[in-house]
């Protein structure tokens, strides 16, 4: 940590606030990971027991835990007994299943996760979206942290680099340089 703090071309506010900054996502994306976990979970368990599935917690435990990881998720548990109600002859039940897992057990995620990270960071719901598709895009799993971390700091870094340099302070003993005359001043 104290080389990254040197590394920074920043005043040590600035670093500070970035680093703060850093540390706040990467806690609110794992914190966010896990609602999600718990949600997907809890909705998947309570599918099962409304469709008639067996074990219906230990089910939603394996979700939870399935949601974890990207391209998994719950997905993988409840798509499969879904087509097994369909194709085992009971249509309205694999039908629910499949409506319930497509559009509120996986969609919980595009809610919770967002929701959690908006109170972490100056970016909008939207941004952070974009930011989690597109970590998780680049990197994996990981990238549900990486990548808001990866935007929220290039945005500050653009927000430093943006902002209007204050004029420096004469050392004592000099005066300050002359006011240069504009364009209709009389010299």
């Amino acid at each position: 940590r104290v080389r990254l703090r040197r590394l920074m071309p920043f005043d040590e506010n600035r670093r500070e606030a970035l680093l703060r900054q850093a540390r706040d996502l990467v806690f609110a994306s794992v914190t966010a990971s896990f609602a999600v976990a718990i949600a997907q979970g809890t909705l998947g368990g309570i599918a099962f027991w409304i469709t008639g599935i067996a074990s219906p917690v230990f089910w939603g435990c394996i979700m939870a835990f399935l949601s974890l990881l990207p391209l998994v998720g719950a997905a993988a548990v409840w798509l499969p007994a879904s087509l097994w109600l369909i194709l085992s002859g009971h249509l309205p039940q694999g039908l629910l299943l499949l409506a319930l897992g497509a559009g509120v057990i996986s969609t919980v995620d595009n809610l919770i996760r967002p929701a959690v990270l908006q109170g972490r960071t100056p970016m909008n719901v939207v941004l952070l979206f974009v930011s989690v598709l597109g970590g998780i895009s680049a990197f994996g799993f990981i990238g549900t942290i990486v990548g808001p971390v990866i935007l929220a700091t290039a945005l500050s870094l653009l927000e430093v680099f943006t902002e209007p340099v204050p004029p420096q302070p004469a050392p004592p003993g000099e005066s300050p340089p002359a006011a240069m005359p504009g364009p209709g001043s009389t010299a």
